[in-house]
C-alpha cells in the first residue's frame, strides 16, 4: 500500500517555504532589492552570501523550486496524469472495458438475440456495471455468466450477448480484471493492516502468492505490497 506520509511532509515543507518566500519577498520588494540582480534561481552556494536579506530570498526560492520538483517526481499521481487524480470511488467503478456502442458486426446466429434485447441493451449494461461495482466493493460474489444472469434475473444468452458485443474483454479476462481491482479496493480500505498478502490472495481464490502478485501487478501496475 502506498505510504502517503512522505507526500504530506513534502506538502507541509512546500507550504512553509512558500509562506516564508512570500513574506521575505514582500520585505525585499518593499526595500527595492528583491530583483537587484539576475541571480534569482539556481544561485551559487559557494560564493553567495545567503545571510543578507536579498540572498535569503533567493535561497528560499531555490528551496521552493527544489521541493516542488521533488514532490512532482515522487508523486505518481502527478507523473502519470489525470487517471490518478480520480477519487477512490471513481477508480473502483472505472468501466473502460465497457462500450455503449455495439462492438463489431453481428454474427448471423446472434440476430435473434439482438432483436430480443436491442431496446434494453443499455439498461442491461448498466445493471451489469452496478453488479460489477458491488463485486469490487466485496458486497457480492459471482464467477460465471450464469451467476450474473441469476443475480440480474436476465436470460443467460442475453448476458452473453452483452459481453460479446459491448465489452472489450472476454468474460474470463473481465473477471480477472475486476478481481484485481477488488484487491486494490480492499488494500485501500485497510485490508493489509490486519491481514497478510497471502490472505488477500486466498480471498480472491489464489493458492499461489506469486500468481496473485503477477496478475495484480499486470492490472494495477504495482505489486500488492507497493500499492
Amino acid at each position: 500500500m502506498q505510504n502517503y506520509s512522505i507526500f504530506y511532509l513534502l506538502f507541509v515543507l512546500i507550504l512553509s517555504l512558500l509562506l516564508l518566500l512570500i513574506g521575505t519577498a514582500y520585505v525585499n520588494f518593499t526595500a527595492g532589492n528583491l530583483f537587484s540582480n539576475d541571480e534569482i534561481v539556481l544561485v551559487h552556494p559557494l560564493d553567495y552570501n545567503y545571510f543578507n536579506s536579498d540572498g535569503y530570498s533567493k535561497l528560499l526560492l531555490n528551496l521552493f523550486v527544489i521541493s516542488v520538483s521533488g514532490a512532482f517526481l515522487l508523486n505518481r499521481k502527478l507523473v502519470y496524469g489525470s487517471y490518478y487524480f480520480e477519487s477512490k470511488e471513481n477508480l473502483v467503478t472505472r468501466k473502460n472495458h465497457w462500450s455503449f456502442v455495439r462492438i463489431g458486426k453481428l454474427d448471423d446466429k446472434d440476430h435473434k438475440v439482438h432483436q430480443e434485447i436491442k431496446d434494453e441493451a443499455l439498461n442491461i449494461i448498466n445493471k451489469v456495471i452496478d453488479l460489477e461495482t458491488k463485486y469490487i466493493r466485496n458486497e457480492i460474489m459471482f464467477d460465471s455468466i450464469e451467476s450474473v444472469s441469476q443475480f440480474l434475473i436476465i436470460k443467460t444468452n442475453h448476458i452473453e450477448f452483452i459481453f460479446k458485443y459491448y465489452n472489450t474483454l472476454s468474460f474470463s479476462k473481465f473477471l480477472l480484471k475486476i478481481k484485481m481491482v477488488k484487491a486494490s479496493y480492499l488494500i485501500e480500505s485497510g485490508y493489509l493492516k490486519e491481514n497478510t498478502v497471502e490472505s488477500l490472495a486466498n480471498e480472491l481464490g489464489y493458492n499461489s502468492r506469486s500468481a496473485f502478485f503477477t496478475k495484480f501487478k499486470a492490472i494495477n501496475g504495482y505489486s500488492p505490497s507497493q500499492y
